[in-house]
C-alpha cells in the first residue's frame, strides 16, 4: 500500500504536471480578455484538479507517516503540516490569481476586508484579504491566528509574502 501511495501522485511526473498547469494559468492570464475567459477558466479548473489530487495524496501519506512509516516525514516535509489541523489550512503553493479572474474587482465586507469572488473547481468561493505585519511571529503564525477565527468556513489560507497579506478562502459569503 505504501508503494501505491508514494508512486501514485506526489512524484516528479506529478510535479511536472503541476508546474505545467500553473504555467498554463499564467499564460492564459497574460492573454486574458472577455473572449478568452473560457480558456483561463479551463486552465484554472485543471490546476484545481491537481491541487485536489495533491491534497488527497498528502492526506493518505500523512496517515501512513503517523502510524507505520515516520521516515516519510523526511521524504515529504509538507506532511508535518498535514498532522496539525491549523497548519493544513496553509496552502504554500497556491496563489490568488489561480482562483480569481483578472477582471474581478474586490468588494469590501463589514469588517473592512477586501473580498474577491472566484471559484475552486466547480464551487463558488470568496477570498478575503487580511493584512499581516513583519513582527515577532511569522506570517504563517499571524495568518493562523487571525483568519480561521474570523472567517466562517475557512478551508484554505494563501500567504503573499511579498505583499505581507494573506487570503482566507471560504464558500460562505463573508459580508
Amino acid at each position: 500500500a505504501l508503494q501505491e501511495i508514494g508512486s501514485s501522485g506526489i512524484n516528479a511526473e506529478y510535479g511536472g504536471q503541476l508546474k505545467a498547469a500553473k504555467r498554463a494559468v499564467k499564460l492564459a492570464e497574460i492573454e486574458f480578455d472577455e473572449d478568452s475567459s473560457e480558456i483561463l477558466e479551463a486552465a484554472m479548473k485543471k490546476l484545481h484538479e491537481l491541487y485536489e489530487r495533491e491534497e488527497a495524496e498528502l492526506s493518505k501519506l500523512a496517515g501512513v507517516a503517523s502510524t507505520s512509516h515516520p521516515e516519510l516525514l523526511i521524504e515529504y516535509p509538507q506532511l508535518k503540516h498535514m498532522q496539525s489541523p491549523d497548519h493544513r489550512l496553509i496552502k504554500s503553493s497556491w496563489q490568488l490569481n489561480e482562483f480569481v479572474l483578472p477582471d474581478s474587482k474586490a468588494s469590501i465586507n463589514s469588517a473592512g476586508h477586501n473580498v474577491y469572488h472566484g471559484f475552486y473547481s466547480e464551487k463558488e468561493i470568496f477570498m478575503v484579504q487580511y493584512s499581516l505585519q513583519c513582527i515577532e511571529e511569522s506570517l504563517e503564525e499571524q495568518a493562523l491566528r487571525k483568519i480561521p477565527g474570523s472567517l466562517t468556513g475557512c478551508f484554505a489560507i494563501i500567504i503573499d509574502k511579498r505583499g505581507n497579506v494573506a487570503y482566507g478562502a471560504t464558500k460562505d459569503p463573508p459580508f
